[in-house]
């Protein structure tokens, strides 16, 4: 009973984190939707503005600035997508960790006795 007792808490904890990361994980949901629209804008008005800065001068350095500005955003926006992955990969390994730790524990609690019992 004891166990079912601690079993029930510990869901109860993870729940608990649960809805905690589910509510966390909408602000940033949210906070990305507004941030999308903002970029959406202002990459409207800098491709015009680039297109009016290529009529007056093709070769001009701030083009090649906007352009690598640009690349460095792809890449970041791979390391985040990369980083947001392994973020779900550490909470899933984190709750399974939970699940097998007092099966570990309880095991390590027996080899002592195991290991006495025929020497």
């Amino acid at each position: 009973m004891k166990e079912l007792e601690e079993l029930r808490l510990r869901n109860q904890l993870l729940r608990a984190e649960n809805a905690e990361l589910q509510s966390k994980l909408e602000d940033e949901r949210t906070q990305r939707r507004q941030s999308q629209l903002d970029e959406n804008h202002y990459s409207l008005e800098a491709k015009a503005c680039r297109e009016a800065i290529e009529k007056i001068d093709s070769k001009a350095q701030v083009l090649a600035l906007h352009d690598e500005l640009h690349r460095l955003r792809k890449k970041c926006d791979i390391y985040a997508a990369a980083l947001e992955e392994s973020r779900s990969y550490f909470f899933e390994m984190k709750r399974l960790y939970m699940e097998v730790s007092p099966h570990l524990r309880s095991f390590s609690g027996d080899a002592p006795a195991h290991h006495a019992a025929p020497s």
